[in-house]
């Protein structure tokens, strides 16, 4: 089986998740903590294994340590060489107007596929970086997928 492949296997999931309309539909999920100060979460690993805290837009409506599932669109992900989000590039899909990369993000190795606008050059083993803006943060529960309202 080539990478294509097995990245078209691996997704298929993500596919019949969204087509079931899901919150979570579309979203990149990632592992993470709500902060002790309810504006903040930490995700597992990031650069160099180092965790990484991304503020929120308003204070979360859970209490801090709860475990979430971090939701983040792939079009929000913006490119930034000291942005806090790293990942691994395990396979770039050109598109035409737009390029995917398809890549693993800190310790867990969660899979992550960040949409990048026009033509992007990218290697297999190859770090990128990117920013979100936390706006366009969104908070789920790990187990069913609930979205969390904002607090």
């Amino acid at each position: 089986m080539t990478r294509y492949q097995t990245w078209l296997a691996a997704l298929a999931g993500i596919t019949l998740f969204a087509a079931a309309g899901s919150a979570l539909a579309g979203k990149i999920t990632i592992a993470a903590t709500v902060n002790d100060d309810r504006r903040s979460v930490t995700l597992p690993g990031g650069d160099g294994g180092a965790a990484v805290s991304l503020a929120l837009p308003r204070p979360a409506s859970i209490p801090g340590g709860a475990a979430v599932t971090l939701g983040i669109r792939p079009e929000h992900l913006h490119p930034d060489e000291n942005g806090p989000l790293a990942f691994e590039v395990e396979l770039a899909e050109p598109l035409g107007a737009d390029t995917l990369l398809h890549g693993r993000f800190g310790p867990g190795r969660e899979l992550v596929t960040v949409r990048q606008g026009g033509h992007v050059l990218a290697k297999p083993g190859e770090r990128r970086h990117f920013r979100a803006e936390p706006g366009h943060l969104h908070l789920f529960e790990p187990g069913t997928g609930k979205r969390l309202a904002d607090g």
